[in-house]
């Protein structure tokens, strides 16, 4: 579940709110970032605070909070990179 509302989340930042509110403006990206990020970690937290469920990430076991983080940028990671190609950001320049 968390997997599936991490997706969507950045399905609907790099294809909707980045192309729309952001562009090539890198700073711009990062805020929103932080922000959908969050989101991510509410919705988490909402769903699974106090309770003693783990997680498992390949051999290891953890709690919502660091799965949902890690799940997070794993899923977003190869999104930035196709949308930086397309947009032609190079997102190691000044």
């Amino acid at each position: 579940m968390l997997l599936a509302i991490n997706a969507l989340i950045v399905l609907v930042a790099y294809f909707f709110i980045y192309p729309k509110y952001c562009g090539q403006n890198v700073s711009r990206m990062i805020q929103y970032d932080l922000l959908l990020s969050v989101l991510a970690l509410v919705i988490a937290a909402n769903l699974f605070w106090g309770s003693q469920y783990a997680f498992q990430f390949f051999q290891w076991e953890m709690n919502w909070f660091w799965f949902s983080l890690l799940a997070y940028a794993v899923l977003e990671l190869p999104a930035a990179l196709i949308y930086a190609k397309i947009f032609g950001i190079n997102y190691l320049d000044d």
